[in-house]
């Protein structure tokens, strides 16, 4: 996934917009996780070490996603740092005081490389985070991304879902979701770590068809949004979101990486399903592989789990795209930066 698709958590460029005026030893950005903790003081003594897996994880995480609005972030002292610093509006007590933040959070993702757990993020990741797929939002163009996957009206596989399109909606957004990844499976190869933030370099790697997790979901949901316009269903749109989270894997620190998660209704009741799209098993690209059975593999037990961080969810108004932000766990305050 771009900048955080590694073996364990890759630091790279990331929120901050370092002013060129300023003098201070920001040589590095954090690129890492945010993720908090619900845990009350008394459950966090009696917590065992073991109890690093699924169980801990799903206590903290909220499904449906809270929608980050500014007044949301009011809630995180170190959003006004951040905004400060990325407006270039600094005193030379200010950068001194961020040069001991950033401190704070290398240590901070250290601590959450060796125990991947809850409690282990803070506000300043959970903004990182946050700022880095505000970034993202440069990806969101279908039009663009169907020209470079070939998709259009006289498209095989566009044309056999269009005549087999489910009756139900509940059904039609996983088959449009699927067709959406057939499409992008047969024109990319998966590569572990791609890109950067740069839009022009996303669809550089979808030209020359390569693509890590982050280049496979937003390609995909670029992909679904143009099929739902192409059926007329733009009333579609907001039921997938592009989500960025970890992997976690036999209790060992999470890999960073990116899916699509969309909305199932089963006996009147709605949820989110997650969706791995980066993988390729059931698809042979040398074949016009057919819209059934609908296959999406999933890491779902209690050895091997996605924890959802931040998702983005687009719908369409008047003529443009519009973003909206949520996140699924919530960071922990850190109180005790000076």
């Amino acid at each position: 996934m771009t900048g955080f698709a590694s073996a364990v958590l890759t630091f790279s460029a990331g929120c901050f917009s370092y002013p060129k005026n300023a003098k201070a030893d920001f040589s590095k950005d954090v690129n890492a996780f945010s993720i908090s903790n619900y845990l009350k003081p008394s459950e966090k003594k009696e917590q065992s070490r073991c109890e690093t897996g699924r169980g801990l994880w799903e206590r903290a995480i909220n499904r449906d996603g809270i929608l980050i609005t500014p007044e949301f972030l009011k809630n995180y002292p170190a959003y006004a740092d951040v905004e400060e610093f990325n407006n270039s509006r600094l005193s030379q007590e200010k950068i001194t005081h961020l040069n001991n933040l950033l401190k704070i959070i290398f240590e901070d993702c250290k601590r959450f490389g060796e125990e991947a757990i809850p409690q282990n993020y803070t506000e300043m990741i959970f903004l990182e985070r946050y700022d880095a797929i505000q970034k993202f939002s440069a990806f969101i163009q279908p039009s663009k991304t169907a020209e470079i996957i070939g998709l259009n009206e006289k498209n095989p596989l566009y044309l056999e879902l269009k005549d087999n399109l489910f009756e139900d909606d509940y059904k039609k957004i996983p088959e449009i979701l699927y067709c959406a990844k057939l499409l992008v499976h047969k024109k990319l190869e998966a590569e572990a770590m791609l890109s950067d933030l740069g839009s022009e370099t996303f669809f550089e790697n979808l030209s020359e068809g390569k693509g890590d997790c982050s280049d496979y979901s937003f390609a995909i949901a670029n992909t679904y949004y143009k099929l739902c316009e192409m059926l007329d269903r733009n009333d579609l749109l907001d039921k997938i979101r592009v989500t960025i989270g970890m992997f976690v894997s036999q209790g060992k620190p999470g890999l960073g990486h990116a899916w699509i998660d969309y909305v199932w209704y089963e006996n009147g009741k709605s949820e989110w399903k997650s969706a791995e799209v980066t993988n390729s098993d059931f698809i042979n690209k040398n074949d016009n592989p057919k819209l059934s059975p609908i296959l999406f593999y999933v890491y779902d037990s209690e050895e091997k789990f996605l924890v959802p961080l931040i998702s983005m969810r687009n719908s369409f108004e008047g003529s443009f795209y519009k973003h909206s932000y949520f996140a699924h766990v919530l960071p922990v305050v850190r109180g005790d930066i000076k």
